[in-house]
Formats: structure tokens, sequence, C-alpha cells
């Protein structure tokens, strides 16, 4: 399906912006027109050069949070859900952030399963994944994760952990995992 088609806008349109700001650092452009074609940047240049569909004061790119655990007056560890996430989404985009991984804390036994299945049911290019801090933490460093819920990854982990398709930030010590674990 082309972008068009799922969210109602032409194949190809043009943006002028009197401020552009690139990225990278980079100082902002002043009076600059962005072309778009099915979704991708694909020319920017002088304002001047030609007709521009819309006007903004500043063109930015969009922020991506790999560590958000909550947002819009909820928390993805109390109710790792559909709807959490969806509110969580919705209240990081005021801000300017486009992407996000919702973030799972440790907590007691396999609860982050419920947090897999919550992202496995969204779609949209919104939601990058799943960031998973914990629980395979080291004992001794549990820095504000609560000690009592840190343990060592095992052969259920795994398997749950394998079938959700890559779409994981894991925070874990290496050191407490054993290497048979990590060989698939």
């Amino acid at each position: 399906m082309a972008l068009s088609e799922r969210t109602n806008m032409p194949d190809r349109y043009a943006i002028r912006a009197e401020l552009l700001f690139t990225g990278g650092g980079r100082p902002a452009l002043a009076d600059q027109r962005v072309e778009i074609e099915n979704g991708r940047i694909v020319a920017i240049d002088d304002a001047a050069s030609g007709h521009a569909d819309a006007r903004f004061d500043i063109l930015a790119p969009g922020f991506i949070d790999l560590q958000i655990n909550g947002a819009g007056g909820v928390m993805f560890n109390d109710t790792p859900d559909a709807q959490t996430i969806a509110r969580m989404a919705a209240a990081a985009r005021i801000g300017g952030t486009c992407h996000i991984m919702p973030t799972y804390i440790t907590a007691a036994g396999t609860g982050y399963s419920d947090a897999l299945a919550a992202v496995a049911a969204c779609s949209g290019p919104e939601i990058l994944g799943v960031h998973l801090e914990g629980p395979f933490l080291s004992p001794e460093k549990p820095g504000v994760h609560p000690a009592d819920h840190i343990r060592r990854l095992d052969a259920e982990d795994m398997t749950l952990l394998l079938a959700h398709c890559g779409r994981i930030l894991l925070t874990l010590a290496p050191e407490e995992v054993e290497p048979s674990r990590v060989q698939t």
C-alpha cells in the first residue's frame, strides 16, 4: 500500500520552510523547499525554485525515543498493552517524537512477556519495538532496579525473546548470561 493511500497525502508534494533543520547539529537553512515523493525526501532547494503545497516556519527531523517508560499519564510497566503504547506514542508526538521503543523495566517473573505481546500487537511505523531493561542484570550492581527481581536468563526466557522476531533492545549484564544461552 502506498503512503498516499495510508495517509490521504498526495504521492508528490512540496513544503516551504522558513528554517529547515537537517540534523547532525548543522545550522538551520533559511527559506528552503523540501520536495517529497511517496513519503521520501527527494529534493531540498531554495524556496524560490518552485511551488510549495504547504508552508511552515520551522521544519525539523523527528525524534526517536529508545527508552520511554511512560507518557500521557500512563506507565508501560503498570499496564503493558497496546492501548498504553498508543497513549504513550500520542503524548510523545506532542514534543516532536516520531518513533518510540516502549520500555519495560525489571519486574517479577516473566511479566515482560505481556510487553512483548503488546508491541507485537501494534502496527505502524511509530513503534520500533520494545526495550526490555532487565530483569537479566547484575545482582551486584542493580542500580535502581529491584534486586529481588533480577535473575539469570533461562531457556524459557530465551524462547520468549526469540519468538519476538528481533524487535527488541535488551539491556542485560553479559557476565550473568551463560554462553550456551546466547548461541542459537
